[in-house]
């Protein structure tokens, strides 16, 4: 596959060199395909760069110290701090520092992505105790200088800020 990735991009520069100089726009036309193939392939990896350089990838807090660090596509615990639901998950072994958080994270828009949330599950009668976890559709909206997010399910939203 990566293969025919290099072979395609070879074959873009080829036409666009060929473009750019029958076209007489010297490297300029050139670097203006180039921009759009950089920010085609980039904008198809999940937590990648955007055209504005906006990215999810790095380390983010939600609550009062839960670090959760996102990599392209998925986003996993690298700190755990809390109390209730999310400490009896911890105890009862349903998640721990590696366990994903986010995951088949895509992006969507300039400043927004869709995927995955986990969800702890609480007990009906009794909120504070997990009773196992599951992942949920959300959609994240990332801040215009891309120090904090807010992710949205049809259940809940988290507010995250980066570290």
């Amino acid at each position: 596959m990566r293969t025919k990735k290099v072979c395609f991009f070879l074959a873009v520069l080829l036409i666009a060199g060929s473009i750019s100089a029958y076209a007489g726009g010297g490297v300029e036309t050139a670097q203006d395909v180039l921009d759009i193939i950089r920010d085609a392939s980039q904008g198809a990896s999940g937590g990648g760069t955007t055209n504005s350089g906006a990215t999810l990838n790095g380390a983010w807090q939600v609550g009062i110290g839960t670090i959760i660090t996102i990599d392209g596509s998925t986003g996993v615990f690298t700190q755990i701090v809390g109390s209730g639901r999310l400490q009896d998950a911890v105890n009862k072994g349903f998640i721990s520092v590696g366990s994903q958080y986010f995951r088949n994270l895509r992006k969507t828009g300039d400043l927004t992505w869709s995927g995955q949330e986990l969800s702890i599950i609480r007990e009906t009668s009794t909120p504070d105790i997990a009773a196992g976890v599951d992942y949920i559709n959300t959609t994240i909206t990332l801040s215009a200088d891309g120090q904090s997010f807010q992710s949205s399910s049809a259940f809940f939203s988290n507010s995250f800020t980066r570290k």
